[in-house]
């Protein structure tokens, strides 16, 4: 699509920035990463907060903020293209923003109001971070603020020639022009989207908390909890279909028939296997009578000498060397 081609540009700002606010309230907690230990933060890390707060309303798609243009223009595009694919993306990217809002407002909550749940020592350390992190805080909060709105019409404008021939968008992919003349109810579903979102999760942590308690206890909040935590079954359906079949297939052709088959049948195992079975038969005429190795040495002698003489046809049958071959033979049976 080609009003995607700037999205890359604007979230660096403000995913660095979330990124750098955690690391500075971790840091600034004794490396306390639980947030439900967390609470009432506002107080003691004042900038940290500030930054968040732009970080949380850009992610959300907040307007003239870094997020909001890359949102919209995702959204705006995809919704004009007219298929019924690209209205389902449309819808699928509304909802999201949603719960983006959702999530990014109850860290917010639970972070920076609610009441605090540390442990008194760990409230005695609490400490603003140091300048070499709250100067690249402020800096990267000011291209969250600013750098969507400042640099819109060069990344993602109608005819900009920014990127001129680097990434080539054919005119027949080229949807900007429909997404501009969307209307406008449209193009502010998704802010509604991102505001309730945010609003839902003040009011239901302010207001209303004996009610999500009431829900993360109740049958249904279990099994939604169950639900979501088994990641919508998306893992046990992959697993069980595709995983397990690929599983069995390889353990009984590759490993079982060729690994543990033919290829131990040719290979080292089965020969070590055929040449103990020989061998066992073999050192059954050892058995320690002399008549028998005597016996043994004839029988191989009379073929050695029917090869060499006799089938290489080295001498004839007739021959002075055949005669002495006879009466040697002739002695040793004698004997």
């Amino acid at each position: 699509m080609g009003g995607s081609r700037g999205n890359a540009r604007f979230h660096p700002d403000f995913k660095a920035l979330l990124f750098l606010s955690a690391g500075s309230i971790i840091h600034g907690m004794s490396d306390e990463q639980d947030l439900r230990k967390m609470g009432s933060l506002v107080k003691f890390f004042p900038v940290t907060y500030c930054m968040f707060l732009i970080g949380s309303l850009a992610l959300m798609g907040f307007p003239f903020l870094s997020g909001f243009y890359s949102k919209e223009v995702i959204l705006e595009t995809a919704l004009s293209q007219y298929f019924i694919i690209s209205l389902f993306a449309y819808w699928l990217g509304t909802v999201s923003a949603l719960f983006t809002a959702f999530y990014s407002f109850r860290l917010l909550y639970l972070s920076f109001f609610t009441l605090t749940n540390t442990t008194k020592s760990v409230i005695l350390h609490v400490h603003e971070s140091s300048t070499f992190i709250v100067f690249p805080l402020i800096a990267l909060g000011f291209g969250s603020l600013f750098s969507g709105f400042l640099l819109k019409d060069i990344f993602v404008g109608v005819g900009s020639t920014y990127f001129s021939s680097s990434i080539l968008v054919l005119p027949k992919h080229f949807k900007l022009f429909e997404a501009e003349f969307l209307p406008i109810f449209t193009k502010l579903v998704p802010l509604f989207f991102s505001l309730s979102g945010a609003i839902l999760v003040l009011v239901l942590n302010a207001y209303h908390k004996s009610f999500l308690i009431f829900l993360k206890f109740s049958k249904f909040g279990k099994t939604v909890y169950w639900f979501l935590n088994q990641k919508w079954f998306f893992d046990k359906i992959y697993n069980f279909y595709f995983v397990k079949s690929i599983f069995n297939f390889c353990y009984a052709v590759p490993f079982l028939l060729l690994d543990k088959g033919f290829v131990e049948l040719i290979g080292p195992l089965g020969i070590s296997a055929v040449l103990n079975t020989v061998s066992k038969k073999v050192s059954h005429f050892q058995t320690g009578l002399i008549y028998h190795y005597t016996f043994i040495t004839l029988i191989g002698v009379i073929g050695f000498f029917n090869v060499v003489f006799l089938y290489g046809n080295i001498v004839s049958w007739f021959s002075l060397e055949a005669l002495f071959y006879y009466f040697f033979l002739l002695f040793v049976i004698v004997t």
